[in-house]
């Protein structure tokens, strides 16, 4: 017979081992809280603390453009959150960038590419260098390529 041992969370939680981690959860959530309240928008919306290491306080942006923007107010952020912002103790600021996952069930792989239409004039482009072209598969693709052509809607 197998034995299952259920912990309650409850348990887990109070265990004296985590008191540190769950102290510095709950530090890192108000400093996020004060930090988006000092933040111009739209950066607000693309920058949080991901965590306090000693004197380092450590951004998360969602793109380098948002890690600039950041960097180029680095002092206010750093006088914001050492006075009013309950991180006295901060004297550093590293900006890191992590772009937003995709959905975890989203197979890059198995998406459906969709082949934008293509004008009369590039279709005709197409089929003529085709033609004049001696390797087979590459006049083979070429050839797909220009059946992709708008219908009644010359762009060119």
């Amino acid at each position: 017979m197998i034995k299952t041992h259920i912990i309650k969370l409850e348990s887990i939680i109070q265990d004296p081992g985590l008191k540190p981690v769950i102290e510095q959860v709950n530090k890192i959530k108000k400093a996020n809280k004060r930090l988006k309240h000092f933040l111009p928008h739209p950066l607000s919306d693309h920058v949080i603390i991901s965590n306090i290491k000693g004197k380092t306080l450590i951004l998360q942006t969602s793109s380098p453009a948002w890690s600039t923007r950041t960097n180029f107010i680095a002092t206010e952020i750093l006088n914001y959150m050492r006075n009013e912002g309950g991180l006295a103790m901060v004297e550093r600021m590293k900006v890191k960038v992590i772009p937003p996952r995709e959905e975890s069930n989203t197979n890059i792989n198995s998406k459906a590419r969709s082949v934008e239409p293509i004008s009369k004039h590039t279709s005709d482009l197409l089929k003529s260098v085709a033609s004049g072209i001696e390797d087979d598969d590459l006049s083979d693709v070429l050839e797909r390529l220009s059946s992709h052509f708008r219908n009644g809607q010359d762009a060119s």
